[in-house]
């Protein structure tokens, strides 16, 4: 069931990708269309370059203000002009964009113009200006930030970890027979990817069959990481506590 909704979810932003580059009307477009197979021919999707649905999923998140500011503007639904990207980097400044949000772009507008197969020398995700633009903006951003978090008062500014009351109060009630069965497990769950180091995704990607209880603790396979690629690599790791 997993694999089933991996693949739809896989099928669905690959689809959106493929229409904002059929918009664009980009060489991938045409040579797409003129195909044997069409638009629905195996090699169409190749402009996902085997990426994972999330990471498509951002790269299309991190398109769409930039597609709608074109089109507010009067442009084309995608750029063709170094000026036309500086002036969004300029809106977004002055919006108060994080200092995340330039080095995202910048990936989202060289995701878009390698698959889109636009050639390298006309693509301005490679121009110096741009680079130079989102590099300046990132690092004045940050800095920004930097003399705020001096200025305001002192106190916690990231999640604090897992506290020892916590992970006793999850171990007692993995042990407490009075709770509902689904308490029990959601304790076991949250302390086994706090002693094993987990990621959400990592826990998702331990089938239950391959859990066994042995004389060194428990051992796991994990089959599938939030940075492992099910098209490109098939090593798998090993856990146990």
């Amino acid at each position: 069931e997993r694999e089933e909704a991996e693949a739809a979810k896989q099928e669905r932003w690959a689809k959106e990708v493929l229409g904002i580059l059929l918009e664009a009307d980009l060489p991938f477009a045409a040579s797409a269309r003129e195909a044997r197979g069409g638009l629905t021919g195996p090699t169409a999707l190749r402009c996902c370059r085997g990426l994972r649905a999330n990471t498509l999923k951002k790269r299309v998140d991190d398109w769409r203000a930039f597609r709608r500011w074109l089109l507010a503007e009067g442009h084309r639904c995608f750029p063709d002009k170094a000026q036309q990207v500086l002036d969004f980097l300029d809106v977004q400044w002055e919006a108060s964009a994080p200092r995340t949000f330039y080095r995202s772009f910048l990936d989202a507008l060289a995701f878009f113009e390698t698959a889109g197969e636009r050639p390298t020398a006309e693509r301005l995700s490679e121009n110096q200006a741009v680079k130079n633009a989102t590099k300046a903006l990132a690092a004045k951003r940050a800095q920004l930030r930097s003399q705020a978090e001096r200025e305001a008062p002192k106190g916690e500014r990231q999640a604090p970890p897992l506290l020892l009351a916590q992970t006793a109060a999850l171990e007692q009630a993995v042990v407490d027979t009075t709770r509902p069965t689904y308490q029990h497990f959601y304790a076991w769950a949250k302390l086994l990817r706090h002693w094993a180091s987990l990621r959400w995704d990592d826990s998702m990607g331990v089938p239950p069959r391959k859990l066994q209880l042995r004389a060194r603790g428990l051992q796991g396979t994990l089959e599938r990481s939030k940075t492992s690629n099910p098209y490109k690599n098939k090593n798998k790791a090993f856990i146990n506590k």
